[in-house]
């Protein structure tokens, strides 16, 4: 973090990423106090950067009028804080259509006259990116409107859902004189992009369970990747989907622990089994978890489990296939143990990002 005060001046050399991480909402802008690499999964609402669950205040390099980005009630997606979006999608995770109400909006000129735009809803079945998952993508249709709301990014902070995208049909000028507070909306979810999210989520969580019957039960679940294999960072690097754990594995055991593996969680997606979510009170979700919660879930909490087959759930936000057979194989390519800190990289069949375009 940089000392308080200090000013990043974004875009520029010092910070040629920011305008990529400020995408798909960007005016040129200083921000006091953020360093670089904090700038990751960040949003303008509000002349406030939103970035994770921070909220940082930004000032205009450019005198703002109403052309650039309207202040006043109708237009501004924030002016009072939000009610938690209803993640309809908790209960029914293979609901892809539904219907909401809108509760705030704004648009945004970009270079080329296209506009982009951000829509606050009371209840949404698109998942925001988080818990290594991508997001959702799909549309919005407006009461009223034959044009549209195409939404190509969906994040979330402080439990409102902000819905990106741009207007469809007549340069977005009619869907756009439509859109006010109070509007019924119609959502669409791009079933072959959430298909493939849900596969690789469930199969991250296969492995896990798999542990333990491979002589690996001292690894302890730490973060993931369940995003399509293939995803370049910048052109610099090609990420694949992994699950990480706490504790080591030894060298000379790597091959033979990622081909038994490998074996044991293909032999349960052969047998299959109902994979299920339920949002608990925390006692009743921490016998679902084998009898222990993470630290970070507070005790006055009613967590999500998700369960895989009738193995010990575990809190989870994410999307998932409806038996586990639904994962349709999976190739575990490499386990890499570092540091106390072991890696397990793996992918799916049909698996490529071209399915996320």
């Amino acid at each position: 973090m940089q000392n308080q005060g200090e000013e990043i001046d974004c875009p520029g050399k010092r910070d040629a990423l920011a305008s990529w991480y400020m995408s798909p909402l960007f005016i040129p802008f200083r921000v006091s106090g953020v360093a670089p690499s904090n700038l990751r999964n960040s949003h303008i609402i509000n002349k406030r950067l939103v970035v994770t669950d921070r909220v940082f205040i930004i000032s205009s390099e450019e005198e703002e009028d109403e052309s650039r980005i309207s202040m006043d009630d109708h237009h501004n997606p924030q002016p009072q804080p939000q009610p938690a979006t209803k993640l309809e999608y908790f209960d029914d995770m293979w609901k892809l259509h539904s219907t909401a109400t809108l509760l705030s909006h704004i648009f945004q000129e970009e270079s080329g006259g296209r506009r982009r735009g951000v829509l606050i809803l009371d209840s949404t079945i698109f998942h925001p990116q988080g818990g290594g998952q991508p997001s959702d993508t799909g549309f919005i249709e407006i009461e009223d409107s034959v044009s549209r709301f195409v939404v190509d990014d969906v994040r979330s902070n402080d439990g409102v859902v902000f819905h990106y995208g741009f207007s469809e049909g007549s340069e977005g000028i009619e869907v756009e004189s439509l859109i006010e507070k109070g509007k019924k909306v119609e959502l669409y979810v791009d079933e072959t992009r959430r298909w493939l999210n849900s596969r690789l989520h469930s199969a991250g969580h296969l492995l896990d369970v798999c542990l333990e019957d491979v002589g690996l039960g001292h690894l302890v679940p730490g973060k993931a990747y369940h995003f399509p294999d293939g995803i370049t960072f910048l052109h610099l690097r090609n990420f694949r989907p992994f699950v990480e754990y706490k504790g080591a594995v030894a060298q000379n055991e790597l091959l033979s622990k990622r081909e038994e593996l490998e074996r044991h969680a293909n032999a349960l997606i052969s047998r299959g089994g109902k994979v299920s979510a339920a949002v608990l009170p925390y006692d009743e979700a921490c016998k679902m978890c084998g009898g222990h919660l993470p630290d970070y879930i507070s005790k006055d909490s009613t967590p999500r489990i998700v369960m895989i087959g009738d193995n010990p759930g575990c809190p989870c936000g994410g999307t998932h296939v409806v038996d586990i057979s639904d994962i349709n194989g999976i190739k575990v390519s490499q386990i890499r143990s570092k540091k106390g800190m072991t890696k397990v990289f793996y992918n799916i069949p049909d698996q490529s990002y071209a399915q996320l375009q």
